[in-house]
């Protein structure tokens, strides 16, 4: 028989370890369901440590750093490539069918308003490693009809933050020559930030020593660059960059492009393919009939991700490189 007041207390402890604690109920509530332990046992267990395991939950995975013991047990331990452990969706979604069971009505509502709560502020990975797959597994609980207001509101939900968060908005292609100033405030950046947020100039100028001229060449080469949704590190110059080496001092010559937008925009679509393949995979009967009192133009702009594609520009910088 099992310490109820023991397996509680091993439980609390360790409730902050999201991926641990709902793996380790979940575990307990299957031994229930097959024998293996008292299913009322485990139910008052169960009962006992949701209090405390809902408001804990965190999808964000958790860095495991293992120490590993070399030949010599004398030396210290080498710490082993820490490794995200991440929460097991499948978990997730049969804690919710036995709250539904067990009538725990108050209880799932909670559990429901957590996941969405987590959803709406996980980041990309999170959501397409752990949220699509938990979408798929809650639907294969659900049998059709499926109803319940709260059931579709979820899934609604769920789905809308994985393609806001996962795909997140297509990049505004820029429409003028107008970039972000860079320089630190010295007078040669002055003269730099200048013609980087004129809309109207393409091609900047600057003639002055080397070493000046170096200074400006590694201000435009560093920072960040955001279109519409995101910040990217620079990973490769947005500008063109020369020297003229005519006359004294030389001249450092900067040509703006569009290169980093066109490399953002190319990672987004690729974002956007994949989330559109993924959708595939949920059970179209059951999103379908989940989701039917959006209508099906809501439909279609949800998972065809129109919800976040601009509209087709018009006389837009498409040519610009």
């Amino acid at each position: 028989m099992l310490n109820l007041r023991r397996v509680v207390a091993f439980a609390k402890k360790h409730i902050v370890k999201t991926a641990f604690a709902i793996a380790f109920v979940a575990g307990l509530l299957k031994a229930g369901e097959e024998d293996r332990i008292g299913k009322s046992e485990v139910t008052q267990i169960f009962r006992q440590i949701l209090p405390d395991l809902i408001p804990a939950i965190s999808l964000k995975p958790v860095v495991s750093n293992k120490r590993a013991w070399p030949d010599d047990s004398m030396m210290d331990p080498k710490p082993e490539p820490a490794t995200p452990v991440q929460v097991d969706s499948e978990a997730i979604a049969y804690l919710l069918s036995q709250c539904e069971a067990l009538g725990l009505s108050t209880k799932l509502e909670q559990l429901y308003s957590k996941l969405e709560s987590e959803a709406s502020s996980a980041d990309g990975a999170t959501l397409d490693s752990i949220i699509l797959p938990f979408l798929q597994k809650f639907l294969d609980t659900q049998q059709p009809p499926i109803h319940n207001p709260r059931v579709r509101s979820f899934v609604h939900n769920l789905i809308l933050a994985y393609v806001k968060g996962y795909v997140q908005m297509e990049p505004t292609q820029p429409t003028d020559w107008r970039r972000a100033a860079k320089g630190c405030g010295c007078a040669d950046c002055r003269q730099l930030d200048n013609f980087l947020v004129d809309p109207v100039r393409e091609t900047g100028e600057f003639s002055m020593a080397e070493k000046r001229r170096n200074h400006l060449n590694s201000k435009l080469m560093s920072g960040r660059h955001g279109y519409g949704f995101a910040y990217y590190v620079n990973r490769e110059s947005e500008f063109d960059i020369s020297t003229a080496r005519v006359g004294s001092p030389h001249t450092l010559v900067v040509r703006k492009t569009d290169r980093t937008w066109r490399r953002v925009h190319d990672e987004w679509q690729v974002r956007a393919d994949k989330a559109k393949e993924r959708l595939k995979t949920l059970d179209g009967i059951k999103v379908k009939e989940v989701l039917a009192e959006m209508g099906k133009e809501a439909y279609e702009d949800l998972m065809q991700l129109r919800l976040v594609k601009l509209a087709p520009a018009v006389n837009g910088a498409g040519n610009r490189r």
